[in-house]
């Protein structure tokens, strides 16, 4: 058992493929600086895809992939009763439809991780080692007529491997 990571993306942007309020700053989750991206937003809508890609893997030819952790350091204000950021894999560009929920934790910027797992997909090294695999992450809020704002500072992901 073989690990890479944890790294962060070169590549930090907002896409409006999903949800209807854009990222600020998408470029700050290339670093762990304390210089958050943020998006504010009631309980009706959620965020734009906040990507990172572009991780700088280089997995050997061959080696079956494990599992992928993704670990996201942010935190939520507001007036609604719980946030949480919706992260999804992005596979040669394409962003994947199997999601993990991270609960974001009010007020103290927070590392959360999801499993190490394969995300319901499969994965070779080559999908890893490319310049467009990633993660996005998107921001909901809950509770009736009820505001949060996203701060996340930074992603970023660690493969296992044999």
């Amino acid at each position: 058992m073989a690990t890479q990571g944890p790294y962060l993306p070169a590549t930090g942007s907002d896409d409006a493929g999903t949800g209807t309020v854009a990222w600020s700053n998408p470029t700050r989750i290339q670093a762990n600086d304390a210089s958050y991206a943020t998006a504010s937003h009631g309980s009706t809508t959620t965020t734009h895809y906040l990507k990172g890609v572009g991780f700088g893997f280089s997995i050997p030819s061959g080696a079956t992939i494990t599992g992928i952790q993704v670990d996201v350091k942010a935190y939520w204000t507001g007036t609604a009763s719980g946030a949480s950021l919706v992260a999804r894999l992005v596979k040669a560009g394409t962003i994947q439809t199997s999601a993990k929920t991270l609960t974001e934790v009010k007020t103290t910027p927070t590392l959360i991780s999801s499993s190490n797992d394969l995300w319901s997909g499969t994965w070779g090294a080559s999908d890893i080692n490319d310049a467009n695999f990633g993660v996005t992450v998107v921001g909901t809020c809950s509770g009736i007529k009820k505001s949060a704002t996203h701060n996340v500072d930074y992603v970023q992901i660690t493969v296992t491997y044999t």
